[in-house]
């Protein structure tokens, strides 16, 4: 579904700046 994917991705963009949502 469309809505994991986005979890997916923005769980993918907090870890890559070590715990912080980019949005």
């Amino acid at each position: 579904e469309d809505r994991v994917d986005a979890i997916s991705l923005m769980h993918s963009q907090v870890d890559s700046v070590g715990g912080q949502p980019v949005m």
